[in-house]
């Protein structure tokens, strides 16, 4: 008989820019000329794209700071408060840890977030040829009031990226607080940024989920059959403010 104790939660939604983003990349990416910093493309298409890593990031220090949940001993570089690695710990549950052998070793991650691509309507946009924008800034000496510009590249507000999120789930875990908290963390990035200078205006983004598919460890051992059940829709409720808008 299959494994029951095994589900695998699959989030799909988007996400849309409502004011422009900016997620770095590195400065041979692409030649737009005399910008200082550029944003982050798929090497083979050229077209931007939000990394998993940036938004799983994001939405994990975000709940450990509202939560005050953290590693005040992290020591990772310039960082001296972390991400926690308190297996007893929501985010820890969901996020993993990295720990050394004498800490009780690694702790794997329940969650898979998955690099975010552009969608299809804004690849085909002929008035954005680059798919992003430059904004120019500048820094004005206190003393002198002379001025010194700098350019930014971003991503427009308006555009939206395919978003889908992973969500391993054992019997032992506590699926509805998982979910009520993975939830927050997205409830949360809306109300801040994503990327950098988001104190700059920069990041401020839309989460729509659209539907949560369901599949347990039968739905993968039953592969003669997987058209048939391919979608097992679940009963958790999406919040108003995460649900998916209308096109």
């Amino acid at each position: 008989m299959p494994n029951k104790s095994y589900q695998k939660n699959i989030y799909y939604g988007k996400i849309r820019t409502l004011t422009g983003l900016h997620i770095g990349g590195t400065n041979n990416s692409v030649d737009i000329g005399n910008v200082d910093a550029y944003v982050i493309r798929d090497a083979y298409s050229g077209k931007p794209y939000i990394p998993g890593s940036s938004l799983r990031g994001k939405l994990r220090s975000l709940l450990e700071q509202v939560l005050g949940i953290y590693n005040s001993n992290a020591n990772m570089g310039k960082v001296k408060n972390g991400p926690s690695i308190d297996g007893k710990t929501i985010t820890v549950k969901l996020f993993g840890a990295i720990k050394s052998e004498s800490e009780g070793g690694n702790i794997p991650s329940k969650i898979l977030v998955r690099d975010c691509p552009l969608l299809s309507e804004y690849r085909d946009n002929p008035n954005l040829p680059q798919y992003t924008e430059i904004k120019t800034e500048v820094v004005i000496d206190r003393l002198t009031s002379e001025a010194m510009p700098r350019s930014l590249e971003r991503v427009p507000a308006g555009v939206e990226f395919d978003l889908q999120i992973v969500l391993n789930v054992w019997e032992e875990d506590k699926e509805d607080d998982m979910l009520q908290h993975l939830f927050m963390a997205m409830l949360l990035l809306q109300d801040d940024y994503l990327g950098g200078k988001g104190s700059r205006g920069c990041g401020q983004i839309e989460i729509g989920i659209g539907n949560i598919e369901a599949r347990d460890a039968a739905f993968y051992q039953n592969v003669g059959n997987i058209d048939n059940d391919a979608k097992q829709q679940t009963n958790h409720i999406i919040p108003e403010k995460l649900r998916l808008w209308e096109d």
